[in-house]
């Protein structure tokens, strides 16, 4: 990962992590999935968490969304399809 979407990427978890942290099972699958990266069962659990925790906070919702546009305008985003018949679009 470069300097520089490492930025935005840091960026972003400095604004999800007070929420996460503040409710113990987002803390915890975010700890599952720090450990266990490739384990679909608890991203699918740190998504959920990630998902509750964007419906109850549209500010959040507009500071994530602000951040990634800045990301795309940096061109630090990067789009991978992999697989038969995969489509990416970025």
């Amino acid at each position: 990962v470069s300097d520089e979407a490492f930025k935005y990427a840091r960026a972003l978890w400095e604004k999800l992590k007070p929420g996460v942290d503040a409710k113990p099972a987002a803390k915890e699958a975010a700890e599952e999935v720090a450990a266990h990266p490739d384990d679909e069962k608890a991203l699918g659990a740190l998504e959920i968490q990630l998902r509750k925790l964007l419906e109850k906070d549209s500010g959040l919702v507009d500071d994530l969304a602000r951040i990634w546009q800045e990301a795309q305008a940096a061109y630090v985003v990067q789009v991978t399809a992999s697989g038969e018949r995969s489509v990416a679009v970025g």
